[in-house]
């Protein structure tokens, strides 16, 4: 009876070492030679001071793994937003750099930072109905920390917490998007 009890433990422990290991090797997507590419895409619908905002804003990105668990690539923010009679397009290319620094079952986490340059395009009319209209163009930043959730080897839900100052105003928010990872 313990010999069958023996090769019954020694049998869960050897599927248990199995199990680790593919679990292990299933999560090599952030490997060095890698490609990750996703984006986030946000709609806001908001009411201030009685007026109505809404906004939205799509924001690519692809990168590259320049060592296991590094990333550096280029991602670009588009927002479109009208507040009142007020309405402005921001765009900006940022690269940036992400790192990975802790996993746990399904989730990496990671932190990632980057800067770069914004254009703004704003036009609308004042309270005595004189129009107006004007651009601009400014150094931004933004940085934060996140969590991915891989679904599968390849694809993974993330959030972020993160603070940029993109819309020519500093922020701090939270941001969910999806990547690919190649």
């Amino acid at each position: 009876m313990n010999n069958i009890k023996n090769i019954t433990m020694k049998k869960k422990m050897i599927i248990i070492a199995i199990l680790l290991v593919f679990s292990i090797t299933s999560f090599a997507q952030t490997e060095k030679g890698e490609f990750l590419l996703g984006g986030k895409v946000d709609f806001d619908r908001t009411t201030q001071l009685g007026y109505k905002a809404t906004s939205f804003s799509f924001a690519p990105e692809i990168g590259y793994f320049i060592a296991k668990n590094l990333a550096v690539g280029i991602g670009l923010d588009y927002e479109r937003s009208n507040f009142s009679s007020q309405k402005a397009i921001t765009i900006a290319a940022m690269p940036f750099a992400r790192y990975y620094f802790a996993e746990q079952g399904k989730f990496k986490f990671f932190g990632q930072a980057g800067a770069g340059y914004a254009f703004r395009k704003m036009k609308g009319s004042t309270y005595r109905n004189r129009d107006y209209s004007y651009s601009s163009n400014k150094f931004t930043y933004k940085a934060g920390l996140g969590a991915s959730y891989f679904l599968t080897k390849n694809i993974a839900l993330e959030g972020m917490l993160q603070y940029d100052n993109i819309n020519y105003g500093k922020s701090l928010g939270v941001s969910f998007g999806l990547q690919i990872h190649f």
